[in-house]
Protein backbone atom coordinates (compact mmCIF):
# COMPACT_ATOMS: atom_id res chain seq x y z
CA UNK A 1 0.00 0.00 0.00
CA UNK A 2 1.28 3.46 -0.85
CA UNK A 3 1.38 6.29 1.66
CA UNK A 4 -1.61 7.96 -0.01
CA UNK A 5 -3.63 4.71 0.08
CA UNK A 6 -2.74 4.21 3.77
CA UNK A 7 -3.96 7.72 4.66
CA UNK A 8 -7.19 7.22 2.66
CA UNK A 9 -7.78 3.88 4.39
CA UNK A 10 -7.13 5.43 7.84
CA UNK A 11 -9.55 8.29 7.14
CA UNK A 12 -12.23 5.87 5.91
CA UNK A 13 -11.74 3.63 8.95
CA UNK A 14 -11.95 6.54 11.42
CA UNK A 15 -15.09 7.83 9.64
CA UNK A 16 -16.75 4.43 10.03
CA UNK A 17 -15.74 4.30 13.69
CA UNK A 18 -17.19 7.79 14.30
CA UNK A 19 -20.47 6.88 12.57
CA UNK A 20 -20.71 3.70 14.63
CA UNK A 21 -20.10 5.67 17.86
CA UNK A 22 -22.76 8.26 16.98
CA UNK A 23 -25.23 5.51 16.08
CA UNK A 24 -24.46 3.63 19.29
CA UNK A 25 -25.02 6.74 21.40
CA UNK A 26 -28.27 7.57 19.61
CA UNK A 27 -29.58 4.00 19.58
CA UNK A 28 -29.61 3.65 15.79
CA UNK A 29 -28.45 0.68 13.77
CA UNK A 30 -25.30 0.80 11.65
CA UNK A 31 -24.24 -1.62 8.96
CA UNK A 32 -20.53 -2.35 8.96
CA UNK A 33 -18.93 -2.65 5.54
CA UNK A 34 -19.61 -6.14 4.30
CA UNK A 35 -21.56 -7.04 7.45
CA UNK A 36 -25.03 -6.87 8.92
CA UNK A 37 -26.48 -4.04 10.99
CA UNK A 38 -26.04 -3.98 14.73
CA UNK A 39 -27.90 -1.81 17.20
CA UNK A 40 -27.27 -0.59 20.69
CA UNK A 41 -29.15 -2.35 23.47
CA UNK A 42 -31.69 -0.01 25.03
CA UNK A 43 -33.75 -0.54 28.13
CA UNK A 44 -37.45 -0.24 27.41
CA UNK A 45 -38.81 3.13 28.48
CA UNK A 46 -41.74 2.96 30.90
CA UNK A 47 -45.04 3.96 29.43
CA UNK A 48 -47.98 5.35 31.35
CA UNK A 49 -50.09 2.91 29.34
CA UNK A 50 -48.15 -0.09 30.68
CA UNK A 51 -49.67 0.14 34.18
CA UNK A 52 -53.31 -0.44 35.15
CA UNK A 53 -55.26 2.79 35.45
CA UNK A 54 -55.45 4.13 39.00
CA UNK A 55 -58.76 4.82 40.73
CA UNK A 56 -59.75 7.18 43.51
CA UNK A 57 -62.63 7.40 45.99
CA UNK A 58 -63.07 10.05 48.68
CA UNK A 59 -63.80 8.29 51.99
CA UNK A 60 -63.52 11.15 54.51
CA UNK A 61 -65.64 13.17 54.50
CA UNK A 62 -68.36 11.48 52.51
CA UNK A 63 -70.72 13.31 50.17
CA UNK A 64 -73.26 15.36 52.16
CA UNK A 65 -71.88 14.60 55.63
CA UNK A 66 -71.42 17.10 58.47
CA UNK A 67 -68.08 17.65 60.15
CA UNK A 68 -66.92 19.88 63.01
CA UNK A 69 -65.35 23.25 62.14
CA UNK A 70 -61.60 23.57 62.52
CA UNK A 71 -59.14 21.02 61.22
CA UNK A 72 -60.74 18.71 58.67
CA UNK A 73 -58.93 15.53 57.69
CA UNK A 74 -59.64 14.29 54.18
CA UNK A 75 -58.82 10.77 52.96
CA UNK A 76 -59.01 8.82 49.75
CA UNK A 77 -58.89 5.15 48.84
CA UNK A 78 -56.89 4.43 45.71
CA UNK A 79 -55.96 1.47 43.59
CA UNK A 80 -53.02 0.97 41.24
CA UNK A 81 -51.01 3.90 42.60
CA UNK A 82 -47.85 4.01 44.70
CA UNK A 83 -47.58 7.40 46.42
CA UNK A 84 -44.23 9.09 45.70
CA UNK A 85 -42.68 12.55 45.66
CA UNK A 86 -42.91 14.44 42.35
CA UNK A 87 -40.11 14.06 39.81
CA UNK A 88 -39.49 14.82 36.16
CA UNK A 89 -39.71 11.18 35.17
CA UNK A 90 -43.11 9.53 34.80
CA UNK A 91 -43.10 6.01 36.25
CA UNK A 92 -46.22 3.95 35.55
CA UNK A 93 -48.17 3.25 38.73
CA UNK A 94 -46.58 6.10 40.72
CA UNK A 95 -47.85 9.56 41.60
CA UNK A 96 -49.52 11.55 44.34
CA UNK A 97 -52.80 13.33 45.11
CA UNK A 98 -53.87 16.96 44.82
CA UNK A 99 -56.59 18.02 47.28
CA UNK A 100 -58.53 21.21 46.48
CA UNK A 101 -60.97 22.83 48.90
CA UNK A 102 -63.47 25.35 47.50
CA UNK A 103 -61.43 26.00 44.35
CA UNK A 104 -58.40 27.30 46.28
CA UNK A 105 -54.91 26.26 45.14
CA UNK A 106 -54.40 22.53 45.56
CA UNK A 107 -52.52 20.90 48.41
CA UNK A 108 -50.18 18.12 47.31
CA UNK A 109 -49.96 14.96 49.38
CA UNK A 110 -47.69 11.97 48.97
CA UNK A 111 -50.03 9.92 51.13
CA UNK A 112 -53.77 9.30 50.79
CA UNK A 113 -54.71 11.91 53.44
CA UNK A 114 -54.37 15.61 54.20
CA UNK A 115 -55.54 17.96 56.98
CA UNK A 116 -57.07 21.31 56.04
CA UNK A 117 -56.63 23.66 58.98
CA UNK A 118 -59.18 26.22 60.18
CA UNK A 119 -62.08 25.20 57.96
CA UNK A 120 -64.97 27.60 58.67
CA UNK A 121 -68.65 26.62 59.06
CA UNK A 122 -70.61 26.34 55.83
CA UNK A 123 -70.88 24.17 52.75
CA UNK A 124 -67.58 23.21 51.14
CA UNK A 125 -66.51 21.48 47.94
CA UNK A 126 -63.62 19.03 48.09
CA UNK A 127 -61.86 17.70 45.04
CA UNK A 128 -59.19 15.00 45.01
CA UNK A 129 -57.20 14.19 41.87
CA UNK A 130 -54.49 11.60 41.38
CA UNK A 131 -51.60 12.89 39.30
CA UNK A 132 -48.45 11.36 37.82
CA UNK A 133 -44.89 11.84 39.13
CA UNK A 134 -44.50 14.97 37.00
CA UNK A 135 -47.68 16.44 38.61
CA UNK A 136 -49.61 16.23 35.33
CA UNK A 137 -53.08 14.71 35.24
CA UNK A 138 -53.60 11.16 34.08
CA UNK A 139 -55.41 10.74 30.76
CA UNK A 140 -58.30 10.66 31.37
CA UNK A 141 -58.12 12.55 34.70
CA UNK A 142 -58.61 10.43 37.85
CA UNK A 143 -60.60 12.59 40.26
CA UNK A 144 -63.62 12.83 42.51
CA UNK A 145 -65.48 15.83 43.91
CA UNK A 146 -67.93 16.00 46.81
CA UNK A 147 -69.67 18.61 48.94
CA UNK A 148 -69.93 18.48 52.72
CA UNK A 149 -71.14 20.71 55.55
CA UNK A 150 -69.01 22.14 58.34
CA UNK A 151 -70.84 23.09 61.58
Amino acid sequence: MTGKQTRTFAIALSSIAMLALVALLSGCAVAAPGGSGTSAARAPQPSAASAPAPTIRLVTPLQGTEVVAGNVEVKVDTTNLEFVMPSNTVVPGQGHVHFTLDGNPFKMSTRPAYVFEGVAPGQHTLRAELVQNDTKSFTPPVKEEITFLVK
